[in-house]
């Protein structure tokens, strides 16, 4: 039901009686002129947000703050840039606006991005103020065309508000345990302060107020049933910062060593504008890292690791806009899309939330989904510019990454045979540039492509990591499986009560079947033992869609909605939080990584000192990353323990040496003066947690290279270490055989 802006009357009537009645006509009329100010006071915010961003991105360089500067030209892109398509058009929504704009926005700087850095046509500066300009006009006018509709309808911009005593009971407790809720967890964040992550991450640290903001968010989401929509929508926000954003605070890292190969990539690019993308998979798929370059250097930043650390609360509440975008399409309620919302990102405890393509692909495609999925009404923007964003989300997909169009299409297909969606053709919009885009570079992708596992049921399982002998798995690595399958257990129990209520539907059907089509992916290809994972991502929302079904309108729904998002929130917290030892990046293993960069010379190999190490690496091909299994027989039962258990030698590292300058040589053509290692108590802390290595194994290692003549210390700081191979002269080895015993 439509609720009337708070300042427009409803004009009774008498009827025959002497009552006071409301006509049809005149409710009509107020609903219409209610819904002429929301839509026109929404473009005026959307255009007002974007000055306000534009002026912190100036106080940013007011203030030489690079912070202030990221935030304004990331705001900028969104609600400026990609919010422009919407301001010439009268009947969105807000929540409308911002959809498009998060999917237009991120599009436009892929696009632009790629264009300059592939072309190449790199001049950052120029196409930002082509851009800046265009976007600007149509600001201009959207905003004109707002107010001449408030004034000729004789409303206000701010509307009187009603006042706080006319809200129920629960809306004033609602509002009341969100704003102390939100204070309690940031301030149990900050005061927590920067901290090494141990086993479950900074779970068992933090202090009891953040709990209790949590669980006050989660009442005040119960309690806002009465409310309006912004009620409801506040707490939701506030309980995915508390969860996204904590772990940005409390580590000042990115949550995820990936995160740091595409952070070097992004630097190598502000460096040298120009990639070829035969060359490596991530020069293909260059779209994210061209778009973060091009923001990076309009804003004057050379090194983004701060933007990596801070992107999973932005890229999870970007994803927030456009799941209730989406979800808004085909439900009514606006409740209950904010309850969808909230469920959809606490399941999605996969990992592929840090600083990577797929991350910022998955939302794009959302944003895609909700442009042409038949929804309850149309939307307020022409068929042609419809059909033109979703064209540019197909393209910017193609270049972005490697899987998701793919993925994307093929819930298009399944929900245009079921007619959900509009044109019937839109599938084909997807993957044509996808194809199009694998095909020119095939050469590149023929790795990536083998049918020789197609129907194997191991293809749904993630890599094993078996235990050497004599080692075992910390407890913390099966609580977290545990939760992340419970987290997704619960939202298909959801699910499947909700299909069953809508059977007889033909659209319960289109979604459920959508929910499945990541898995005929993998069924054909394993994607490296990752796709399940990206397959799950890809369900989640339309396992979402069927699960807010689930539950009609009994009394005790509230209740429920409490539990059942307490037990998402611990299952998301465990899940994501407690390898947080071993994922969360060491600012020490950044600078070993960037030492390497600087000094090794092309060709050069990386070798990881641990046995199964996850360390930050870059994404130059002109260096290698090398991990040490490479280097031994791991048949041979003395060889394992060696790099497990027993305490090695320094034969054996002459051995372990000896066995890298033949691997260097002969797939590398590598000197043996262009070899490195690297130890990070990060990767110890991996390879502990899954059994793989002993931390004393691994300091006993590191004792060997530190005390060796072959070995020379290049950095050493909290831990880390860079050493390089020091070749043995003729000369040397002379002295060697003269010096006494």
């Amino acid at each position: 039901m439509v609720r009337a802006a708070p300042d427009i009357e409803y004009r009774p009537v008498e009827a025959e009686n002497g009552t006071a009645t409301l006509s049809h006509e005149s409710h009509e009329l107020d609903v219409n002129v209610a819904e002429l100010w929301r839509a026109a006071t929404g473009r005026l915010l959307v255009s007002a947000l974007a000055i306000l961003f534009l002026l912190v991105f100036a106080l940013g360089f007011a203030c030489s703050s690079e912070a202030l500067r990221l935030i304004g030209v990331f705001g900028v892109s969104l609600l400026g840039v990609g919010a422009a398509p919407c301001q010439l058009a009268d009947d969105l929504s807000f929540g409308e606006r911002c959809g498009i704009a998060v999917m237009a926005g991120l599009s436009v700087s892929v696009l632009v991005g790629t264009m300059m850095v592939l072309a190449p046509l790199w001049d950052p500066v120029v196409w930002a103020t082509i851009i800046a300009l265009a976007a600007a006009s149509a600001h201009v006018v959207g905003v004109r065309r707002s107010m001449i509709a408030l004034r000729r309808a004789h409303l206000r911009v701010i509307p009187q508000l009603p006042p706080l005593r006319d809200q129920t009971r629960a809306a004033q407790i609602s509002s009341g345990l969100t704003v102390v809720g939100t204070a309690l967890w940031l301030f149990g964040a900050l005061q927590l302060g920067h901290v090494t992550p141990g086993l479950g991450g900074f779970l068992p640290d933090i202090s009891y107020a953040w709990y209790a903001g949590l669980l006050m968010l989660v009442a005040a989401i119960a309690l806002a049933r009465d409310g309006s929509e912004t009620q409801i929508a506040v707490p939701v926000l506030m309980l995915i910062a508390a969860v996204t954003l904590t772990p940005s605070i409390v580590y000042g890292e990115p949550n995820s060593q990936s995160a740091i190969k595409h952070v070097a990539l992004v630097q190598q690019i502000l460096q040298v504008p120009k990639l070829h993308p035969d060359q490596s998979i991530y020069y293909t798929y260059s779209g994210f890292f061209s778009a973060i370059a091009w923001l990076c250097r309009i804003a004057r930043v050379a090194n983004p690791i701060g933007l990596a650390a801070y992107w999973p609360p932005l890229i999870a509440l970007l994803g927030a806009i456009e799941l209730r975008f989406l979800l808004g399409r085909v439900i009514r309620s606006g409740h209950r899309c904010w309850i969808g919302v909230m469920i959809a990102t606490l399941a999605d405890s996969v990992g592929q939330n840090y600083f990577s393509p797929q991350s910022e692909a998955f939302v794009i495609a959302l944003g895609a989904f909700a442009l042409v999925i038949a929804g309850r009404r149309g939307l307020g923007i022409s068929r042609g510019v419809t059909l033109a964003l979703f064209v540019l989300a197909g393209l910017v997909l193609a270049v972005t990454h490697e899987l998701t169009p793919y993925i994307a299409g093929g819930v298009l297909i399944v929900l245009a045979v079921f007619r959900l969606v509009k044109p019937r053709w839109a599938p084909v919009a997807m993957l044509v540039p996808a194809g199009a885009w694998a095909a020119l570079h095939q050469r590149v992708l023929a790795g990536f492509v083998n049918f020789n596992n197609l129907g194997d049921l191991a293809n749904f399982k993630p890599v094993p990591t078996l235990a050497s002998p004599g080692l075992v798995r910390e407890s913390i690595v099966g609580l977290t499986t545990d939760a992340l399958v419970l987290g997704m257990l619960m939202l298909v129990a959801l699910a499947s009560i909700g299909f069953v209520r809508n059977r007889r539907r033909g659209s319960a059907w289109g979604f459920i079947i959508a929910a499945g089509v990541g898995l005929v992916f993998i069924t054909v290809n394993p994607y490296g033992n990752e796709g399940v994972f990206r397959a799950t991502l890809f369900a989640i929302p339309w396992l979402t869609l069927i699960g807010l079904a689930a539950v009609r309108k009994p009394r005790w729904r509230w209740p429920v909605l409490a539990v059942v998002t307490t037990a998402f929130v611990t299952c998301y917290l465990v899940s994501s939080s407690g390898l947080d030892a071993s994922d969360v990046v060491r600012a020490s293993d950044v600078r070993v990584l960037d030492t390497y960069i600087h000094d090794a010379p092309p060709g050069s190999y990386h070798l990881e000192v641990a046995a199964s190490g996850d360390l930050p690496t870059s994404l130059n091909p002109d260096v290698h990353n090398l991990i040490w299994n490479a280097l031994w027989d791991g048949t041979n039962l003395h060889q394992v323990e060696l790099h497990a258990t027993l305490k090695p030698t320094q034969a054996d590292l002459a051995t372990l040496t000896a066995a890298y300058i033949a691997y260097a040589t002969k797939f590398g053509h590598t000197p043996p003066a262009n070899l490195f290692a690297v130890y990070s108590p990060a990767a110890a802390q991996s390879s502990d947690e899954y059994g793989v290595e002993s931390i004393a194994n691994s300091h006993e290692w590191l004792q060997l290279f530190v005390k060796s003549p072959h070995w020379k210390l290049m950095y050493a700081s909290e831990g880390s270490f860079l050493f390089r191979y020091r070749p043995v002269t003729p000369a040397h080895h002379r002295t060697a055989k003269t010096k006494p015993t």
